[in-house]
């Protein structure tokens, strides 16, 4: 018989053996607790990768020598997938608390990112190149229109609780019936950052002229296809976020203004 938890105070039973069993038997009850949202994510990152798949290739007329906001951008969106993919594993297993440093580390890397593009901050992207220590506050929210940066601040504060050794970080429990409501703020946050990195990697991600190429020369039915997907997915998770999150999601996608409430001018 499977574990439920590892206690402390039973020399007997090994540590990892016993945990990798509960993860295993935690995945299944994960599984069947939230079919709909797991297999909506899942198509979602598959969709996410095959349509920045259909675009890359057009890196090859566009990028010979691509620039530090190129990788900024890029960034955001390759190393970003697999983040997801692993808040998706391991909430599956039961691992809460694990996961959650993965939402700063998504969440800072869009902000950054389509700060960088809709500024055309070469500057800010050699910092990032070059890792320099890069504050989102000072460097984004300072610079953008107060009503903007204050929303998006709303769901940004909270990812310093779970980046720190404080009382709400990592997890004292293994067992998945225990932290059911844990798995279901991960699994809606999840669909939060799939809402942002959708509009980063089919608005931000790739110029206009690697759009268009790929739309021209490449296969654009599979393109429109994946977008009405995308879209159809999309709108269904956004009907069960609270009104902060839908706020910071319509934020996130939103016309970027800077702090004196113009818009930032063109590159």
């Amino acid at each position: 018989m499977t574990a439920k938890d590892v206690l402390f105070g039973d020399p007997g039973a090994p540590f990892v053996s016993t945990a990798r069993e509960i993860l295993e038997s935690n995945r299944k009850i994960v599984r069947s607790g939230f079919p709909v949202h797991l297999a909506r994510h899942e198509e979602l990152l598959d969709d996410l990768y095959a349509f920045a798949s259909s675009h890359t290739w057009t890196f090859r007329v566009t990028r010979s020598v691509p620039t530090a906001l190129n990788r900024l951008a890029f960034s955001a969106t390759h190393k970003n997938i697999f983040a997801l993919l692993g808040i998706l594993e391991n909430v599956q297993a039961g691992l809460v608390g694990a996961t959650r440093p993965l939402f700063r580390q998504i969440i800072e890397g869009q902000l950054l990112a389509k700060f960088a593009i809709v500024t055309n901050d070469a500057k800010l992207a050699e910092r990032w190149l070059a890792q320099e220590p890069l504050s989102v506050p000072r460097v984004v929210f300072a610079e953008l229109y107060k009503p903007q940066a204050d929303v998006l601040r709303t769901m940004w504060s909270p990812t310093h609780v779970f980046v720190h050794a404080s009382t709400g970080s990592q997890q004292v429990s293994l067992d998945a019936e225990d932290n059911m409501e844990l798995v279901a703020h991960d699994l809606t946050v999840m669909g939060m950052l799939l809402h942002t990195q959708h509009h980063l990697t089919t608005q931000h991600t790739f110029s206009r002229a690697e759009r268009y190429y790929a739309e021209r020369y490449g296969d654009d039915r599979r393109i429109r296809a994946l977008r009405r997907r995308m879209r159809a997915n999309l709108s269904l998770d956004l009907k069960e976020h609270g009104k902060d999150v839908r706020a910071f999601i319509r934020t996130f996608r939103s016309k970027w203004r800077s702090k004196n409430g113009a818009p930032f001018p063109k590159s």
